[in-house]
C-alpha cells in the first residue's frame, strides 16, 4: 500500500470514527479497526444510515 492510500485510510477511519463516537455517545478510543457495528457498539439499521449519509456529504 502507497504511503498516499494508508493516509486516505486513516483519514477516512478518523471521520468514521469521529462520527460514530458523536452519533452512538461512546468514546473516540472504543471504535477500533475490527470493531463491529451492532455487536461490540450496539449500533442499529438507522445508526448504519445515518453514517452512510455523512460520508456521502
Amino acid at each position: 500500500m502507497t504511503e498516499a492510500a494508508a493516509t486516505s485510510r486513516e483519514q477516512i477511519f478518523e471521520m468514521v470514527r469521529t462520527h460514530l463516537s458523536t452519533e452512538l455517545e461512546i468514546e473516540p478510543a472504543e471504535i477500533e479497526d475490527e470493531v463491529r457495528f451492532r455487536e461490540d457498539l450496539d449500533a442499529d439499521s438507522l445508526d448504519l444510515y445515518e453514517l452512510v449519509m455523512e460520508l456521502e456529504d
